[in-house]
């Protein structure tokens, strides 16, 4: 009996120390006009791709610019000089953006209103080997690689660039 009553005890201290580490039931994602700051990991994402404009109304204006892989590297230096540390994330931070509970791309377009079955595949800043390099499917949500020089019309992605708040 005594063995049940400190096992009994034992249990329900550990559910209440459990109970009050639950993180609280924030948001994800807090929304911050251009930008959108992901509070699981701490990285901010532009809200619209490169070459766009955000608009107040949730929109992004003009068309996203496509960028062969060294051209979409390049893209970092230019965004800093206009304000901040922005830089072409690794395949994995652009993996924390696939959600793959969405129905036709699987990124909340809430959140990143510019991404389509059109404008569905982004660079990282990840090269597998030499001559390939990562990217990632919106469409299918599917981090993928591909080879060849990267400077054909058909090796054109989008490029989403993000910092780091952490």
């Amino acid at each position: 009996m005594r063995n049940i009553l400190l096992t009994t005890t034992i249990f329900l201290a550990v559910c209440a120390h459990a109970a009050e580490s639950t993180p609280t039931n924030k948001p994800r994602f807090k929304m911050e006009g251009s930008t959108v700051v992901d509070q699981q990991t701490g990285l901010r994402w532009q809200r619209c791709s490169v070459g766009q404009t955000f608009v107040q109304n949730n929109t992004c204006m003009g068309n996203s610019k496509k960028f062969n892989f060294l051209q979409a590297q390049k893209q970092t230096s230019f965004a800093s000089r206009a304000g901040g540390f922005w830089r072409v994330p690794t395949k994995n931070e652009l993996a924390t953006l696939i959600d793959k509970t969405q129905k036709n791309v699987k990124i909340d377009t809430s959140i990143f209103p510019d991404v389509s079955e059109r404008n569905r595949f982004y660079w990282s800043c990840d090269m597998y080997e030499d001559g390939v390099a990562w990217y990632v499917d919106f469409s299918s949500g599917d981090v993928s690689y591909m080879s060849g020089d990267h400077s054909s019309a058909d090796d054109q992605l989008a490029v989403r660039l993000v910092h780091v708040e952490w």
